[in-house]
C-alpha cells in the first residue's frame, strides 16, 4: 500500500527531527512498559512449550521414553540445584548479601512448591514432575542471568564476584538467548495466541494464525530490544571501566528476577487452575 509506505517512512523522517528529551524522558519509559509486556507474553509461550514438550513424552507409552522421562527429570533438577549451589558460592560472600540470598532462596522454594503440586492428585493429568524440572531449570537460569546484571555497587556492593568470573561471557550468552526468545516468540505468537484465548483447550477449530497479534508481539519485542542495548534503568550509571556493559544493572536485574518469578507463579497456578477455572476456560 503506497499510503501506508508514504506514512511509515514519514514517521521514520520525523524521529530524527525530536530532541534527545523526547527519547531519554519519554521513549524510554514507553519502552520499558513494552518491555514488560513482551516478558509476560514469552514467559506464557514458554510455559506452553513446556507443556508441550511434557505431554509429548508422556504420550510415549515405551520403556524408552520413560527411562528417557525419569533419567531427564533427575538430571535437570540436579544440574538446577547445583547451579544454585554455586549461585550461593559465587554471589553471596557474606550474610550482609541479603538480596541474593532472597533471589537464589525464593526461586528454590517457588520450585519446591509447584514440584510437590505436581507430584500431588489435584495436579492435571497433562503434567507431572518433568513439567516442574524443566520450569525449575529455566528460573535457574534466568536467576543466574539476573545476578550476572548486578553492579558492583549500592546494595550489591561486595556480593558479585571478584573479576565477575564469565561473567562477559554470561552476558553475551545471555544477548544471544534473549535474540533467540524475542525471535522465537515474535514469529511464533501468530500461532501462539490460542493459548490467550478462554478457548484454550477446546476441540473446536479456530483460526490458526492471527496477523494482529503477530505485529503487537512484534511492537513490544522492539522495546524489549531497546531495553537489553540500551539499559532498563532510566538513571545510567557510569561504567567507563567495563569495556562491555551490554545489559547491566540493577534495572535488569529485577526485570528478570521478575520474569524468573512469574514464570515460576504461572506454572504454579497452571496446576491448579482446572480445579478453579473448569466451569470458563478449558486445560
Amino acid at each position: 500500500d503506497p499510503l501506508w509506505s508514504r506514512g511509515l517512512g514519514d514517521v521514520y523522517k520525523r524521529q530524527f527531527l525530536y530532541p534527545d528529551d523526547v527519547f531519554e524522558n519519554v521513549y524510554q519509559h514507553i519502552a520499558q512498559a513494552l518491555g514488560v509486556m513482551f516478558l509476560v507474553i514469552s514467559m506464557i509461550i514458554v510455559l506452553d512449550c513446556i507443556y508441550a514438550i511434557n505431554e509429548f513424552v508422556l504420550e510415549k507409552d515405551s520403556f524408552a521414553y520413560s527411562t528417557f522421562l525419569v533419567i531427564s527429570t533427575f538430571l535437570l533438577i540436579a544440574i538446577s540445584l547445583g547451579g544454585c549451589v554455586l549461585l550461593y558460592m559465587f554471589w553471596v560472600p557474606s550474610a550482609s548479601c541479603g538480596l541474593n540470598i532472597a533471589f537464589i532462596t525464593s526461586n528454590i522454594g517457588l520450585f519446591l512448591i509447584y514440584a510437590l503440586l505436581s507430584m500431588s492428585s489435584i495436579r492435571p493429568e497433562n503434567t507431572g514432575l518433568f513439567g516442574s524440572a524443566l520450569t525449575f531449570a529455566f528460573t535457574t537460569f534466568y536467576t543466574w542471568n539476573a545476578l550476572n546484571s548486578e553492579p558492583d555497587s549500592g546494595i550489591t556492593e561486595g556480593c558479585t564476584p571478584d573479576g565477575n568470573p564469565g561473567g562477559k561471557a554470561l552476558r553475551i550468552v545471555s544477548f544471544i538467548v534473549a535474540m533467540a526468545t524475542m525471535a522465537l516468540s515474535t514469529f511464533n505468537a501468530a500461532k501462539s495466541w490460542a493459548t490467550f484465548s478462554l478457548d484454550y483447550g477446546s476441540d473446536e477449530k479456530g483460526v490458526l494464525y492471527r496477523q494482529d497479534f503477530f505485529y503487537f508481539v512484534y511492537f513490544t519485542a522492539s522495546g524489549y530490544m531497546a531495553m537489553v542495548l540500551l539499559g532498563w534503568d532510566t538513571v545510567q550509571t557510569d561504567q567507563e571501566n567495563d569495556d562491555f556493559v551490554l545489559d547491566k544493572g540493577m534495572g535488569s536485574t529485577w526485570a528478570k528476577m521478575s520474569a524468573s518469578w512469574f514464570c515460576a507463579l504461572l506454572y504454579t497456578s497452571s496446576l491448579v487452575a482446572h480445579r478453579i477455572l473448569g466451569r470458563w476456560r478449558q486445560f
